[in-house]
């Protein structure tokens, strides 16, 4: 072989060899996703109350994951409000035990849950009748009218368990938290009811 056709064959096998190559971009594959921790443990710090006004007050729960926490509070399986902050503002009845609840979530839907037991204040009020026969409740902690209702102007009230009785369009019994007239009952019963008391 001369050497002719040996430079075309080396020429041949550079030019075979030599190609563009892409560049290589290495994917890296996502392990799978970190499971939500739920929030931490927590505890009611206090309750109190400004009349029938409860401010209800418990620890900032914290998250693992950093995630943003909200509220929910229940007073007798009865939801009183969603919050973002760990204290509650709530109106309730005197002369009441509560069973209450608080639960937080987290973002992703972690719950945590705290039960909790409370007294409201007993009832301190005043009773007192116009010339016009208006009758009026006055709470002696908030200094303010809790209710007003007409009853007759001539006559007294008895006051039994949480009942104030009048004796307008027959004996009834209207009570002492809210003046809603609860209940009409027999006279012989009012009257067996006064000589108990006066006894």
């Amino acid at each position: 072989m001369s050497m002719k056709h040996i430079g075309i064959i080396s020429v041949l096998i550079l030019f075979s060899c030599s190609t563009d190559t892409e560049p290589i971009t290495v994917v890296e594959q996502e392990g799978p996703p970190k499971p939500n921790v739920n929030p931490g443990i927590f505890s009611i710090t206090d309750v109190s109350f400004e009349g029938k006004s409860a401010i209800i007050d418990w620890e900032d729960v914290i998250d693992a994951d950093g995630d943003q926490i909200y509220y929910k509070l229940y007073v007798d399986n009865v939801l009183m409000g969603e919050y973002t902050e760990s204290i509650a503002n709530v109106q309730l009845q005197y002369n009441t035990n509560y069973m209450a609840r608080v639960i937080a979530t987290d973002k992703k839907g972690g719950t945590v849950e705290t039960s909790f037991e409370f007294d409201s204040p007993k009832s301190k009020i005043l009773f007192y009748s116009e010339f016009n026969g208006m009758l009026t409740a006055f709470d002696l902690y908030t200094q303010k009218a809790l209710w007003t209702e007409r009853t007759s102007y001539i006559e007294t009230h008895t006051i039994y368990e949480n009942l104030i009785y009048s004796g307008i369009n027959g004996i009834n019994g209207l009570d002492i938290l809210t003046g809603k007239w609860y209940i009409q009952v027999h006279q012989v019963f009012i009257i067996m009811l006064n000589i108990e008391i006066l006894l």
